[in-house]
């Protein structure tokens, strides 16, 4: 395989080489490169971690090769800061100690030589040195492929909330939203506006011992679901309340449904002889009553008359 890769314009070019060595032999390792592998990679050199770093931020190379001279005078310390800031790997001429070898491989080298071995053998250099940008590229490539699978997670997981927020029951307690109620009430308010037929609102809370001070007892749910009638509407209101919203149906229609809901309630099995105070307070659409926030505020103001122990729990006006 050659060692060329291609510019912007398609052309094939020298791969690059940044050569970091104390100096000693920087000589002849960038004689080696001129004399006997000038067609297949260029070189540069830095004498120190810090000028490597720099010549790569300016000048972005294939392989960083390191020499165990410069290795041995800058430590351990200065070759892990460069492996952490380069984005080409780093191939190690080292000598036969392994010391120096073992610390470089657990600074962050990507791949070791013999010294005297490749500096004798160009083209034993260059075909290691082909091996070690071939996993620059897999490496670059790893960090394309997981950069888009990030993007894609937080994509998906973006449409997982954006999913939930459109989502018209609460898949926890099969109760319509309140989001979703909402909706409902402006669409049955404007169908009411256009053809006239009556619609009533009813704003209910439901209290028991056996539940959390304010909050809706589970089996309630299931309970008004089951027993209100098909046509009608229910989901959450609020934190501990929930909304019926009653079509084609006038003032004494909605009254009588909610009491048959209050009566349901008293007397459904999950009660477990414990004490059930069932409320709703109605409203129905009028010329006073005719937009959400009218029909909602009318709807509460009853619904605390009701808790007061006007209309024996169901309060219409």
């Amino acid at each position: 395989m050659t060692s060329r890769s291609q510019d912007w314009f398609g052309r094939l070019v020298p791969r690059r080489v940044l050569i970091a060595s104390d100096g000693s032999d920087e000589a002849r390792l960038r004689d080696l490169f001129l004399e006997n592998l000038s067609g297949q990679w260029q070189s540069a050199t830095a004498d120190s971690f810090e000028q490597a770093h720099f010549v790569m931020q300016h000048s972005p190379c294939d392989v960083v090769l390191v020499d165990e001279g410069l290795f041995r005078r800058e430590g351990a310390a200065g070759l892990s800061w460069l492996a952490g800031r380069s984005r080409a790997p780093l191939a190690f001429l080292a000598s036969e100690s392994p010391a120096p070898l073992t610390e470089a491989l657990r600074q962050g080298v990507h791949f070791c030589l013999p010294r005297e071995l490749a500096l004798n053998n160009p083209q034993l250099l260059a075909a290691a040195l082909e091996r070690v940008a071939q996993l620059g590229r897999v490496r670059e490539s790893a960090e394309k492929t997981g950069g888009e699978l990030d993007e894609a997670r937080r994509q998906v997981d973006r449409l997982v909330q954006l999913l939930w927020q459109a989502a018209p029951m609460d898949p926890r307690t099969h109760w319509f939203t309140q989001h979703y109620m909402m909706e409902r009430l402006y669409e049955e308010i404007a169908r009411t506006g256009r053809h006239g037929a009556p619609l009533t609102v009813a704003v209910g809370e439901v209290e028991s011992p056996a539940a959390p001070a304010g909050a809706l007892p589970p089996w309630t749910v299931r309970e008004i679901t089951q027993k209100k009638r098909r046509a009608d509407v229910a989901g959450q209101y609020g934190p501990h309340g929930f909304l019926l919203l009653m079509v084609q149906t006038p003032r004494e229609g909605g009254l009588c449904c909610c009491r048959r809901l209050r009566q349901a309630l008293d007397e459904a099995p999950e009660r477990e002889g414990k004490p059930v105070r069932a409320y709703f307070g109605l409203a129905s659409f009028s010329a006073d009553s005719c937009t959400p926030q009218s029909l909602l505020r009318t709807a509460e103001e009853h619904l605390e008359e009701a808790r007061a122990g006007y209309g024996e729990g169901v309060v219409a006006g």
